[in-house]
């Protein structure tokens, strides 16, 4: 066994997380036909549900490819970090190896209604701490309203600075009038310690720990000192605040609003503990809960950051996994080293769309098969949108040997509605229906009762079903469903929902030349 290969491979499935019996997979992937090929490695892993795809791609398509990956050079696996090693790309077999599943790990954020929600609780319970100790009711408004104002406005910069939309509109923060612009400000970096500090986040971990200490010196009633703190705290911002000012007024030139806005939170409290709060009573232990609220809630805003930072990644790898797969070039050179037809003779299809398209799409389905009822609802979209410009082909998968008779019925059916019926609509809309039906045995006899006008003829059907079942076996197509792109098959490693698209590719790069 090539274990520089499995080792390899290994790596690679290590640094997408993704765990697996080794010595499973080393029985499965020797006892391969075409072990030790890229097919047995590439079949063992789909075997243990690991989505995966080879591609063969050119230098000049390398740049499209995810930032890691295995390649191919004398037939021996590397596993690829760096996309920039031009040395290792000056010799190589053009082909990768990619697996999928990086997809799956990019959760979803929080919906919006879970939003909502946890909104609601989280005011509810801020109402109920002010409710527990009413002192100092005005300071509090004062102080925690402007807390969740700097908190908001530190995120939307933080989104700013790292390129994500923002609530803000575009005119607030770009304005010739008034000279601003927050992304220049934030990413001018003319001073060289804002190289290593992002200020954004500083403001966010400025609020969010002084929400969490007031929030937990209400719950002891234990105000008094944490606005003692911040008295004292806060007059370190007022040298801050003016640097910043003379930074955005003196070396960039330009005004950053959301900055402006946070400063004149801080000021706010600043000012309004000056005026409505004087300190009567000295508890150390509650000092002491302020600090640990404090280290507590960076240490959690540090680990959230860390657990953000690899959700982006994923989400970014994941963005250009789906530039990758959708990549026509790519798409167009997979699909013509794919199984050809050998007999090319549709008269015996059941025909839709352009009889004289130079593009022909061929599906062969079987109603009793779970996948082609999934994949059933593209294939109409296809029918809807394109059929105008392609011809296509449908080929039912029956066997009347092997199968039952009530099975072969609706087979049978089916071929007499095409045969019958004069809009050609009424197989597609029946075979739809069926997909839905055909396990509902209540409701069957509805669709009996609807399409029963067109049960004539069953010899002729039965014969058309006989030299499709001789068509399919003559091209060894043996499984459904089978898609078929001018004549080559649709690649496994693509979605089946995703041809719509390519088809519409091949369409307009054959209206182009």
């Amino acid at each position: 066994m090539n274990d520089k290969n499995y080792n390899t491979l290994l790596k690679y499935l290590n640094h997408n997380k993704i765990n697996i019996d080794s010595e499973e997979f080393k029985l499965q992937l020797q006892g391969h036909p075409d072990f030790p090929t890229l097919l047995s490695y590439s079949d063992t892993m789909k075997f243990f549900n690991i989505e995966n795809t080879s591609y063969h791609v050119t230098n000049d398509e390398i740049n499209l490819l995810p930032e890691k990956f295995i390649a191919l050079s004398n037939g021996e696996f590397r596993f690829i970090d760096n996309k920039k090693n031009n040395s290792f790309f000056s010799d190589w077999d053009n082909i990768v190896l990619i697996v999928n599943n990086i997809e799956e790990k990019v959760k979803n954020k929080l919906s919006f209604p879970l939003l909502e929600i946890f909104s609601i609780i989280f005011f509810v319970f801020i109402f109920l701490l002010f409710k527990v100790d009413s002192t100092n009711l005005s300071l509090k408004t004062i102080f925690f309203s402007t807390s969740i104002i700097g908190l908001t406005l530190g995120f939307e910069a933080y989104k700013k600075t790292h390129g994500k939309g923002t609530i803000i509109p575009i005119g607030v923060c770009q304005s010739k009038v008034l000279k601003t612009d927050c992304d220049f400000v934030f990413n001018a970096k003319r001073w060289n310690i804002l190289k290593y500090i992002d200020l954004s986040e500083v403001s966010i971990a400025f609020f969010a720990t002084q929400i969490f200490c007031f929030l937990i010196a209400s719950l002891l009633k234990q105000t008094e000192v944490f606005f003692y703190i911040y008295k004292i705290g806060l007059l370190f911002f007022i040298p801050i605040a003016c640097l910043s000012i003379y930074y955005q007024l003196f070396i960039v030139k330009k005004l950053c609003p959301i900055c402006l806005v946070i400063i004149s939170c801080v000021a706010i409290q600043l000012a309004t503990l000056y005026t409505l709060f004087s300190f009567k009573n000295f508890n150390s232990i509650a000092i002491l809960f302020y600090f640990l609220a404090f280290t507590s809630t960076l240490i959690g805003l540090y680990y959230l950051k860390s657990k953000f930072t690899v959700f982006q990644k994923l989400k970014d790898e994941n963005t250009n996994y789906i530039k990758f797969r959708k990549n026509f070039t790519f798409f167009k050179n997979n699909l013509s080293i794919q199984k050809e037809l050998i007999n090319k003779d549709f008269s015996n299809a059941f025909k839709y769309g352009s009889r004289d398209s130079y593009i022909n799409l061929t599906l062969v389905t079987n109603p009793y098969c779970k996948h082609c009822k999934l994949f059933y609802p593209y294939f109409m979209k296809i029918i809807n949108h394109l059929s105008e410009k392609i011809s296509i082909n449908i080929l039912l998968d029956v066997d009347f040997e092997k199968q039952p008779k009530e099975i072969n019925q609706a087979y049978i059916e089916l071929a007499q509605i095409y045969n019958n019926a004069e809009n050609k609509s009424e197989f597609l809309n029946a075979l739809n229906e069926w997909y839905i039906l055909h396990n509902a045995t209540n409701k069957k006899e509805n669709w009996y009762e609807k399409y029963s006008k067109y049960f004539q003829n069953e010899d002729k059907a039965i014969s058309i079903l006989k030299d499709q079942r001789t068509w399919l076996n003559e091209n060894e197509i043996y499984y459904t469903p089978s898609i078929f792109i001018n004549n080559f098959e649709y690649p496994t490693e693509y979605e089946r929902s995703d041809i719509e698209y390519f088809v519409s590719e091949i369409i307009d790069n054959n209206e182009n030349y």
